[in-house]
């Protein structure tokens, strides 16, 4: 129990999103900075962050979460953690 909330815990469609998304969300940031001027860092990070999450399709990012999770499999997590 105690690998699967180790691993499960952290690992969620929207942290999936934004790793794999780093290339388009930096490219929204640049494109949107004039949009909010007032927004300086991570806080316009987030705000462009949340306008791409609101737009993707979220059952694709939930199954690539779920995807890893399976693969994450509680004898081949106690290995990693015994490394």
């Amino acid at each position: 129990m105690l690998n699967s909330l180790l691993f499960t815990g952290h690992l969620t469609a929207h942290k999936i999103f934004t790793s794999e998304m780093t290339s388009e969300i930096n490219a929204a940031i640049l494109t949107r900075a004039s949009t909010y001027p007032d927004l300086k860092g991570g806080a316009l990070r987030n705000k462009v962050v949340a306008e791409l999450w609101e737009r993707a399709d979220h059952e694709v990012w939930e199954e690539k979460a779920i995807n890893h999770i399976s693969y994450l499999k509680p004898s081949k997590t106690a290995n990693a953690l015994s490394s």
